[in-house]
């Protein structure tokens, strides 16, 4: 019996890096904000880092709660329900895109958009493929993100960084698996393919794409 698995190869939104050399004047956060994932990483952010820097967090997204409404502050901007083109345009101005993550459901698509379309980009353990270690920063604990963050606030975005980007990124091939991976023998498959050495998966399971 055949597995019903349909996948799209070589596929993403983004067709070219398009970086902005320069700072920014804020960090970012975006995400699905009714999603109870993405919720825990604006909770982390604004309660246990940003309360310890000296630097704007703009949290943007969908249908935000009013639990990650109540954030907002001098310091802390929420941006409900933008464009997509108003989206793209604070991941491109930001400074450093911001995207702890603490389930480990694939590679999310705001990581690829933000390595595509960003600046620095900062992540924890949970979110970022091997291949990709090389253009993003890890940060594998809380005092490593602010450490991380003071870091790249004096730095400036360069040529060398988006050329590197361009490097690994428009080299790397992309499969998107498109169904979820319910049955024991799905689960093989995604363990086999999430091995491979020379493709980057993008599993799309409830939210990995937010």
């Amino acid at each position: 019996e055949k597995l019903k698995t349909l996948y799209i190869p070589a596929f993403h939104t983004n067709e070219e890096v398009n970086c902005k050399e320069g700072k920014g004047e804020y960090c970012l956060y975006h995400g699905n904000l009714s999603v109870a994932e993405n919720i825990e990483s604006v909770k982390y952010l604004c309660n246990n880092i940003f309360n310890k820097i000296d630097f704007t967090l703009i949290i943007s997204g969908k249908n935000p709660t009013k639990e990650v409404m109540e954030f907002a502050s001098n310091k802390i901007k929420i941006i409900p329900n933008p464009s997509f083109e108003n989206m793209k345009d604070l991941i491109a101005n930001a400074h450093i895109n911001v995207l702890p993550s603490f389930q480990n459901t694939g590679m999310k698509l705001k990581i690829i958009e933000s390595l595509f379309e960003g600046r620095f980009c900062i992540l924890n353990d949970e979110t970022i493929d091997n291949h990709l270690k090389q253009i993003a920063t890890i940060a594998s604990s809380t005092n490593e993100f602010i450490d991380e963050i003071n870091k790249k606030i004096k730095l400036s975005f360069g040529k060398e960084d988006i050329e590197k980007r361009k490097d690994i990124l428009q080299k790397l091939p992309f499969i998107w698996l498109l169904e979820p991976f319910n049955t024991n023998e799905d689960k093989d498959i995604r363990a086999m393919v999430e091995s491979s050495p020379d493709v980057v998966f993008l599993f799309l399971d409830g939210a990995s794409p937010n």
